[in-house]
């Protein structure tokens, strides 16, 4: 019986010790500061629904390097290393948390923003609306990339490098922000 009794009080530090362990790793990640991009996303959200930011130009540039922050998670996606897919897949997550990018659900006047901004013509509303709709759409092939992942059909082809070219105009803004913040 005194053996059962060992075993038993074994294996119940065991537990104990898994458990410790485990909650201090589950608060160790909670505590992580979330990723640039998510607050990027929730900055962009607040100045475009107050229009509190200073200059115009500023808005457009931080939708810009939002859209670029994005598109290297969706090139980390379409590697072949797992390290860079996980990579990619932790900023999926903290996105999806939030239903995704914060500033895409915000409904304001683009005329208000032109008349904010003293933006004389509508080239500068034009580039946000595009810069807007090219950042949904990269999060909509995001999504469907996630999708595929998480299915685990093989790949049709090789992805290393997307064929889809994410980078029209966007590049020009690119301050050294690259996805180097994992």
């Amino acid at each position: 019986m005194g053996y059962v009794q060992n075993l038993f009080i074994l294996l119940l530090l065991v537990k104990t010790s898994v458990l410790e362990e485990y909650e201090r790793f589950s608060i160790k990640e909670e505590k992580q500061d979330p990723h640039p991009l998510v607050n990027l996303g929730n900055s962009l959200n607040h100045r475009l629904t107050t229009l509190s930011s200073p200059h115009g130009i500023l808005l457009v540039k931080d939708l810009r390097n939002y859209y670029n922050l994005l598109s290297d998670v969706y090139r980390l996606l379409t590697r072949k290393d797992g390290a860079e897919i996980v990579k990619g897949f932790k900023v999926y997550n903290e996105l999806e948390k939030q239903g995704g990018p914060t500033h895409l659900n915000v409904t304001f006047d683009f005329f208000k923003l032109k008349r904010k901004y003293n933006w004389a013509d509508s080239v500068e509303v034009q580039d946000v609306k595009e810069i807007m709709l090219l950042t949904k759409e990269l999060w909509e092939d995001i999504q469907d990339r996630v999708v595929h992942l998480r299915s685990g059909r093989p790949e049709p082809e090789p992805v290393e490098e997307s064929t889809i070219d994410w980078t029209p105009f966007l590049r020009e803004v690119s301050s050294g922000s690259e996805v180097s913040h994992y």
